[in-house]
């Protein structure tokens, strides 16, 4: 019990202290992101050649040819003489208002801001509450009533595609053998990755992680005056899908396979039941499935 407590305090030291490096990084990346993505000034110039030539007839030997070229910045004119010039010269209409803006410059600002909202739905921190329920796996599952289950969830985006989250959760159960039952609490709390395999609207993610899960209110069996806590190490796979309602806000479902690792129970079986009194040790010694739902709000 005492190593399992030291090894939990290392796991979450270490994983505070990787939540605090990576938030620092994703803080800096998502802004360098943004100036990357900010759309420059456009300025539209426009030059405009008007050629007019004039040949003499054949028997002339020497030919004159006259060019005017003229190069226009809208806004900016030298002066009303040479305006005046400029439209009284023959094909040279000059347009002083200014010209419309391009659809290019628009479509840029809209990239620019789906991008942004985009960055800022899948990179950040999102608080994940959760509520739904457990199965016990094997001979277990018609022993075991869970009456519900809720937790909630802290998840750090390192990069859109990898997060890491820290999450705690609360069931009520009962179980029941031999004529005999009672109510009992598990906590669950540990921290997992996540890899999500689509991002936009609709996000889909496996994960996996260890968790510890804390049995309170455990007795020895029928004859048992007494009650007992008791704390085992367990490794969980999830996967799950979460659907954007706006930017911060995302509706999911999550589904975990829970199993015993490490400072497991002594469950005295005999391969098909427990011995008496160590009936809840086997119990403490299941798998188990969790479904909940979630909503994901982004801080």
């Amino acid at each position: 019990m005492k190593k399992f407590l030291w090894v939990l305090l290392i796991a979450v030291s270490f994983f505070i202290k990787a939540v605090t490096v990576f938030g620092a990084e994703a803080s800096k990346t998502s802004k360098t992101k943004a100036k990357e993505l900010k759309p420059a000034n456009v300025k539209v110039m426009t030059s405009e050649t008007d050629s007019d030539e004039s040949q003499s007839s054949e028997g002339e030997s020497n030919a004159s040819e006259m060019k005017i070229q003229n190069n226009i910045t809208f806004g900016q004119v030298s002066s009303p003489i040479d305006y005046a010039q400029r439209a009284d010269s023959p094909g040279n209409q000059v347009n002083t208002s200014e010209p419309p803006q391009s659809n290019k410059n628009n479509k840029v600002g809209n990239n620019s801001t789906e991008v942004q909202s985009s960055q800022t739905r899948n990179v950040g921190i999102a608080l994940i509450p959760m509520a739904g329920g457990t199965m016990y796996q094997g001979r277990w599952n018609n022993h075991i009533r869970n009456n519900y289950t809720l937790g909630a969830a802290l998840e750090l985006s390192i990069i859109p595609l990898l997060s890491l989250e820290a999450e705690v959760a609360q069931g009520r159960y009962y179980i029941s053998y031999s004529g005999y039952g009672h109510n009992f609490t598990q906590y669950t709390y540990g921290g997992s990755a996540k890899f999500y395999l689509t991002r936009g609207i609709v996000q889909t993610y496996l994960g996996g992680g260890v968790l510890g899960l804390t049995y309170q209110n455990m007795t020895y069996g029928i004859n048992s005056n007494s009650t007992f806590d008791r704390t085992v190490g367990a490794g969980q796979f999830l996967a799950g899908a979460e659907i954007a309602l706006s930017n911060q806000v995302s509706l999911g479902v999550r589904g975990s396979y829970i199993a015993p690792l490490f400072n497991r129970v002594n469950a005295m079986n005999n391969g098909n039941y427990a011995y008496p009194s160590f009936e809840e040790y086997s119990a403490m010694d299941t798998a188990m499935y969790r479904l909940m739902g979630s909503l994901k709000i982004s801080l």
